[in-house]
């Protein structure tokens, strides 16, 4: 999934940076932390000031055959991984 999730990520990264009109980093942030459900090639993402880590983001189960990747199910969610156990000390 991270390789997948990086390729959402810099699509996101390049809407924001379009949007801001600039590469500083405070504003493209700032743009990036509005997205709420922003379409990417693999599903949905959203920012917050507080959280930058998808806590509903889909799931994608992938087969790779004679050299070919493809996506065999995507599953999302049905609710947020709640903070205790995304942050979880222990």
């Amino acid at each position: 999934m991270a390789a997948f999730s990086i390729y959402a990520w810099l699509e996101l990264w390049a809407r924001a940076v379009e949007k801001a009109g600039t590469f500083d980093a405070a504003k493209v942030v700032a743009v990036m932390n509005g997205y709420t459900n922003e379409p990417t090639s693999i599903g949905p993402y959203s920012f917050t000031p507080t959280l930058h880590i998808q806590a509903r983001t889909a799931l994608l189960i992938t087969a790779i055959m004679k050299g070919k990747t493809t996506v065999v199910e995507q599953v999302t969610l049905p609710k947020a991984i709640p903070d205790d156990v995304l942050y979880r000390q222990n």
